[in-house]
């Protein structure tokens, strides 16, 4: 698994949710009334504590059930997949408490924007989640100000790290051609993809000719070096509107035809990824060096432990069948006449 270690930035604190904890008043022997209370973590003299840990561990637990269902935690291609929520909670968190602890010597502070931000994120948690999640969160107004306010002066000192540098992508740079393709098996031959190079130069839709020759179909955005084989060298040659084909070893022949040589949307796309890995790179020689010689980060396994993912806590929303739909329709449509 590909662990990133990122700012928790405000953007994401104010989208996190909270999860439920099975209904329990009471995990590991600690009260989830006391999480505010009992220190997960230490950086130097200050705190970490299990409601923040847990705050975020819920979400991680709420999204992955929801991309890969609730018995996620019992299945064995996921082994290992709790204690890495909870790694990487804590060393985000980690990583939060050193940027935040930076902002005094850096004089860098929020600004009533930030501030008011903060406080729109707050509200908005407590008025618009589900009143299950806000219950099993069990965190208070102020403990959340606390959390989301240390994470947007986070990623304000994130910022200054590449705020006096040059991340500039330019055009050339980032240019992006966006084609789309029928891939002619290598089972076929070149003549099949001869043939159909001819249909749909003269005019046949692409994916109407696919469909009809049962042949994949798809519209693809790279760069110049992309693609080190014919797909790169021959739509080097192509200009907007043009029809090739570029055999692939292994793969077959890909009849090509260029949407646009200088795609602006993609370009524009890929300029902004460019640039975020620029601001990756600088903020990671920065960081490495704030962290030499720097504070002491300890923390309790033990206390981290007390966090289980055992019960689910993400219902997927109830699809009412088309009949049932129908029905209830009628129904209102009666009651109002």
């Amino acid at each position: 698994m590909n662990i990133k270690i990122k700012v928790v930035s405000l953007l994401l604190a104010m989208v996190m949710v909270c999860g439920m904890l099975g209904g329990c008043s009471r995990l590991g022997g600690i009260k989830t009334d006391d999480y505010s209370k009992v220190a997960v973590a230490s950086y130097g003299d200050s705190k970490i504590y299990l409601d923040e840990v847990n705050f975020f561990a819920r979400n991680s637990q709420y999204v992955y059930e929801m991309y890969y269902g609730t018995d996620i935690w019992s299945n064995e291609s996921y082994a290992g997949i709790a204690d890495y929520i909870k790694q990487n909670v804590v060393s985000t968190l980690y990583q939060t408490e050193v940027l935040a602890d930076k902002a005094a010597e850096l004089g860098i502070t929020l600004s009533d924007e930030d501030k008011a931000k903060v406080d729109t994120a707050v509200s908005e948690f407590f008025e618009h989640s589900d009143e299950k999640l806000k219950k099993a969160c069990n965190i208070t107004e102020e403990r959340l100000k606390e959390i989301y306010t240390k994470n947007a002066l986070a990623n304000r000192v994130y910022e200054s790290t590449y705020a006096d540098k040059d991340i500039s992508v330019t055009d050339e740079e980032a240019a992006q051609r966006t084609v789309e393709y029928i891939l002619v098996p290598a089972s076929e031959s070149k003549e099949k993809a001869e043939e159909i190079l001819k249909t749909v130069s003269e005019g046949a839709d692409m994916k109407e000719t696919s469909e009809t020759n049962n042949m994949s179909f798809s519209t693809i955005s790279f760069g110049k070096g992309d693609y080190e084989n014919e797909i790169g060298t021959v739509s080097d040659t192509m200009k907007d509107g043009d029809y090739a084909i570029a055999e692939v070893e292994n793969d077959g022949w890909y009849v090509m035809h260029m949407v646009s040589a200088f795609d602006e949307t993609a370009t524009a796309n890929k300029k902004t990824s460019m640039e975020s890995s620029k601001k990756t790179e600088i903020f990671k020689e920065v960081y490495a060096k704030w962290l030499e010689g720097g504070k002491k980060f300890k923390v309790d396994e033990d206390i981290l432990d007390v966090i289980k993912f055992t019960s689910p806590i993400y219902e997927a929303p109830v699809v009412q069948s088309t009949e049932a739909a129908s029905e209830a329709v009628a129904e209102s449509s009666e009651a109002a006449e």
